[in-house]
């Protein structure tokens, strides 16, 4: 255990759960760059969580809260890392009294402050706006992300709505009873749904051994060449487009793959149709 005026935790569980972070993170393949301004922390910062050290930090309270937000960027298990923190940054007493035992062998519990107001109540105080103010800190980020999302599947969704059957796309003619017969459905909802069912067509020129990639929404966007080596690991912005040359195969993941394009040496890619059923995201390979 170490002791500190501004810090005192458990450095050997500090050291277990930052090393559990940096594996996550290699495993995924993003560098401390990428967490860094994911969270707003210093590369250095970053590094001292992944290492157990938190002696830089001005408190206990902030680095717990910065561990939340760094197990909740890589949508760890909130209830496990919270026993974790239990564990590095053991529960303490909030109150402290003074015990007298008389020759009688009874007790008589006295605080320790002084008569008038209670100091300790300001100390709470200050220590709830610390904690309210790194709380509202963490969630921002997740707020502006929820926001988003839910703009992008909204969008998504009014995108995939069946169009509406007006009577000028019907085709009707008499039968040989009295009554009529609706013979044809309309052949702009036809061509609609054979438009939406082919891969985007880019309109713009792709060379040899060249990759083009453009999003409809806000996404983010890794890719690794043929050494498996990350070329690119950024969330960028609706509408923009990236270009690659001279690691194919490259192997692509998009975030929101909904409108997506994708282009290799002229040949258009339909990043869409490689989604997994229920998901958002798409993965493949450019370039085999």
């Amino acid at each position: 255990m170490q002791n500190q005026s501004k810090n005192t935790y458990n450095q050997e569980a500090a050291k277990a759960l930052g090393e559990e972070f940096r594996q996550t993170r290699e495993k995924l393949g993003i560098d401390v760059a990428d967490v860094s301004k994911q969270l707003k922390l210093s590369v250095e910062q970053i590094q001292a969580l992944e290492s157990g050290d938190y002696s830089s930090f001005s408190g206990i309270v902030f680095v717990t809260g910065f561990l939340r937000s760094y197990a909740r960027l890589f949508k760890m298990d909130e209830q496990e890392i919270e026993g974790r923190l239990n564990t590095v940054v053991p529960q303490t007493a909030g109150h402290t009294y003074a015990v007298n035992r008389e020759k009688e062998s009874s007790f008589n519990y006295q605080s320790i402050e002084k008569n008038g107001f209670p100091k300790w109540i300001l100390g709470v105080a200050a220590l709830a706006l610390i904690i309210g103010g790194v709380y509202v800190w963490q969630n921002k980020s997740d707020f502006e992300n929820q926001q988003q999302n839910a703009a992008d599947s909204s969008a998504v969704q009014n995108s995939l709505q069946a169009p509406e059957l007006q009577s000028s796309n019907i085709a009707v003619s008499k039968m040989k009873g009295d009554g009529t017969q609706i013979i044809a459905a309309s052949e702009a909802s036809a061509v609609a749904a054979s438009a939406a069912s082919e891969p985007a067509k880019p309109t713009v020129s792709v060379g040899p051994d060249e990759l083009w990639i453009k999003v409809q929404y806000r996404s983010n966007l890794i890719i690794k060449d043929k050494d498996g080596k990350m070329v690119f690991s950024r969330i960028i912005p609706a509408g923009s487009e990236r270009r690659f040359k001279g690691g194919a195969p490259y192997e692509v993941w998009v975030g929101i793959a909904a409108g997506a394009e994708a282009n290799y040496a002229g040949t258009a890619i339909n990043p869409a149709a490689h989604r997994a059923e229920g998901e958002k995201s798409a993965t493949f390979t450019a370039g085999k």
